[in-house]
């Protein structure tokens, strides 16, 4: 019987952990937007910037 009552006291501080880590995956999707967002936008900026070079590559050998 001391095994089963030093069980749930043992497990109620990770439950209390586990709280606390929640709190901080709520306050965490706030920076995550805005890091995605900067990453999509640097992303469609290379694709840009690539595609853009590739057309002007298709152009000169068309040209020639």
């Amino acid at each position: 019987m001391q095994h089963l009552n030093s069980g749930p006291t043992e497990f109620q501080p990770i439950h209390s952990r586990n709280s606390g880590g929640r709190r901080i995956v709520m306050h965490a999707p706030m920076p995550k937007p805005s890091l995605i967002a900067l990453a999509v936008l640097m992303l469609a900026f290379l694709f840009l910037s690539f595609s853009s070079s590739v057309v002007a590559q298709d152009e000169t050998s068309a040209r020639q």
